[in-house]
């Protein structure tokens, strides 16, 4: 017997679909976005390949992919 007290049926499967439709679409924008900005970063900075490196789901810093230059830590960025 199952300790869950919401039955996931088909009716339920079909009210969620749509919220995750939206989901998937913003991401698409969300990363769509991001790509754009790196590109610009790249053009401004001109290092090859620079990104926003990610660690367990979270931004940590700004890195380069053929690792010519350190990681720059989020902290760094945030310093005044």
């Amino acid at each position: 017997m199952s300790n869950y007290k919401i039955k996931v049926d088909k009716e339920l499967i079909n009210k969620l679909k749509k919220y995750h439709i939206v989901m998937t679409e913003l991401e698409d924008i969300y990363y769509r976005s991001l790509g754009k900005l790196e590109e610009l970063m790249e053009k401004d900075t001109k290092i090859e390949g620079i990104y926003f490196f990610r660690c367990d789901g979270e931004y940590v810093g700004i890195g380069n992919y053929d690792t010519t230059m350190p990681l720059i830590h989020t902290e760094q960025l945030e310093k005044e």
